[in-house]
């Protein structure tokens, strides 16, 4: 999501404008002055919105847009096309923002709040709470006493913590599925391909994360370790060619990804707690053991 990171501004903000029009001809540039904010809930067919040298947006219906300051920015819709605006525009003393592309490392910032450049895909609920508050800003601002002025102030950081509330939280949705994403990835690598060489480098590599990322989100989505998974297809698939007893050792660790035959026996052996040639005798009922040893789980 592009965006803004703002520090929560020290002075109050003034009402510059609040207002509502209608337009058949839309074409327009972004004019404000540097410490303005602009919140606007705009409905069109179709209209184009650049920020920046980044890639025209194209809206549909109804959308909500954050100006920060004097950024460079700029909407148009084909003549003939209606395009309502309601909007409202505020002033501090001074706005310190960066405009960026926002992710799921934004979510640990504490001492920022995270606004949408623009937003249009809402809740209803959503739409009623932020059409709540910029309609009785207008509302409150037609008065022009010390005490709307007051109101209006206090429903500028009404409106500012909503919007953060609603950008952490389709960041953390947008994580969810990154994080589904990796982790599912992953799997299906680790299921289809245990045979090879692969470590928890080769395999963030081919995802193009880093392999701490990899690591820590496999054991917060799984329970298991991106190691220990490995290990656990790799002894599940040389147990079934141990029970069947057609291969010998060293092409059984070659069938599972093992290096040579003495690592298979050294993991088979952690893993189920006995070496492959009593393991056999155990499941065919050849052994003196009263009952099968437990696997041990490392």
């Amino acid at each position: 999501m592009y965006g803004y990171r703002l520090k929560l501004p020290r002075s109050l903000p003034l009402p510059v404008w609040a207002c509502k029009t209608s337009v058949d001809r839309y074409d327009w540039k972004n004019r404000n002055r540097p410490n303005m904010i602009e919140f606007s809930i705009c409905k069109a067919s179709c209209r184009t919105i650049e920020i920046g040298d980044q890639e025209p947006i194209t809206a549909f219906g109804k959308s909500f847009s954050c100006i920060l300051g004097n950024s460079d920015i700029k909407s148009c819709a084909e003549n003939g096309v209606n395009v309502e605006i309601v909007s409202v525009a505020v002033e501090f003393d001074e706005i310190t923002y960066t405009v960026e592309e926002l992710c799921e490392r934004d979510l640990k910032e504490k001492d920022a709040l995270l606004l949408p450049f623009m937003i249009s895909d809402l809740s209803m609920q959503d739409w009623m709470e932020i059409e709540k508050v910029i309609y009785r800003f207008i509302s409150e601002n037609v008065k022009k006493d010390a005490s709307s002025k007051m109101i209006c102030a206090s429903l500028i950081y009404e409106l500012l913590a909503v919007l953060d509330k609603l950008v952490r939280k389709d960041l953390k949705a947008n994580h969810r599925k990154y994080v589904n994403y990796y982790v599912l990835k992953a799997e299906s690598i680790l299921a289809k391909r245990y045979s090879e060489k692969l470590t928890l480098k080769s395999v963030s590599k081919e995802l193009g994360i880093t392999p701490n990322y990899l690591s820590s989100l496999y054991k917060s989505c799984t329970g298991i370790g991106f190691s220990d998974r490995l290990c656990e297809l790799r002894m599940k698939k040389a147990e079934a060619l141990v029970l069947e007893g057609s291969l010998s050792v060293s092409n059984i660790a070659q069938a599972v990804g093992f290096d040579d035959e003495s690592h298979l026996r050294r993991r088979f052996k952690q893993y189920f707690g006995i070496g492959m040639k009593e393991y056999r005798l155990v499941n065919k009922e050849q052994t003196l053991y009263h009952e099968k040893p437990q696997r041990k789980m490392q």
